[in-house]
């Protein structure tokens, strides 16, 4: 069942209010009297070209949207984007685009979240997004090519550290569970990233805290002024103490002592 829109006639006759309210505004308002005035002909190009598409229904509302609230730049963006996808479907999918499509099937390899992965590149191909089928396309085929060549002996090396140096932390255990995660994806620049994080907390835990780190978190205490939420945040910089991320300790006693400062 199509949704009840209001007819271009009437979105004319609301535009042209608008712009007529604008006409006596300040110089600065020369923008939006010009968009106010270019809506109506983007709205007929919406409705002329009309070619449907599953989302159609829902960017046509937000369309109507940021009309109703004067948000003219955000209409004529809105209105561009459902031309473009329109035109889009009208012309087909691209013979570079299908080829792409085909190419994620043919070197096809298994990974956790495939299946949606794939299914997320045939809804931008439904909605004429090309662009973005490309972009998921290649991000599978990323994932695919890595995980057909096995995974890299240094990307190998660094998870392995990860365990050789081991030191316990309260999220280790998630941490080490992302890097696996990331790596049964095919994704071994974040395997790299996660185990390079893990490593840092790891030897930040085993050389103990810094004396700089200490010094800032007894002068939260030593000049302790109460405010609502500063056993939250106090928590907060015990918690990265606890991990090992010193650099957040520091951020987070000086935001505590610079709040404290201020009510003092």
């Amino acid at each position: 069942m199509r949704l009840a829109f209001p007819s271009t006639f009437a979105l004319v006759a609301l535009v042209l209010s608008l712009a007529g309210s604008l006409a006596s505004a300040a110089p600065e308002d020369d923008e939006r009297a010009h968009l106010a005035a270019l809506i109506p002909l983007k709205v007929s190009q919406v409705e002329a070209n009309r070619v449907d598409y599953p989302d159609r229904a829902r960017d046509l509302r937000s369309m109507y949207e940021y009309l109703a609230e004067g948000k003219f730049d955000m209409v004529v963006y809105k209105a561009d984007n459902i031309i473009e996808q329109q035109r889009n479907l009208a012309a087909g999918v691209p013979p570079d685009v299908a080829s792409k499509m085909a190419q994620v099937q043919d070197e096809r390899v298994e990974y956790p979240d495939r299946d949606r992965d794939v299914r997320t590149m045939n809804e931008y191909a439904a909605e004429g997004k090309y662009d973005m089928v490309v972009y998921k396309a290649d991000n599978i085929l990323e994932q695919q090519r890595s995980l057909s060549g096995g995974m890299p002996a240094d990307v190998a090396a660094k998870v392995a550290q990860v365990e050789a140096e081991r030191v316990d932390y309260p999220d280790r255990a998630r941490d080490v569970r992302s890097m696996h995660e990331y790596a049964a994806e095919g994704k071994f620049d974040m395997v790299v990233y996660k185990a390079d994080n893990i490593l840092e907390q790891q030897r930040n835990l085993a050389a103990g805290v810094p004396s700089s780190v200490e010094a800032k978190v007894a002068k939260v205490e030593a000049q302790r002024v109460d405010y609502p939420g500063r056993d939250r945040d106090v928590r907060s910089m015990n918690d990265y103490l606890a991990e090992g991320r010193y650099d957040m300790v520091i951020y987070k006693a000086d935001n505590i002592l610079e709040q404290q400062n201020n009510l003092r």
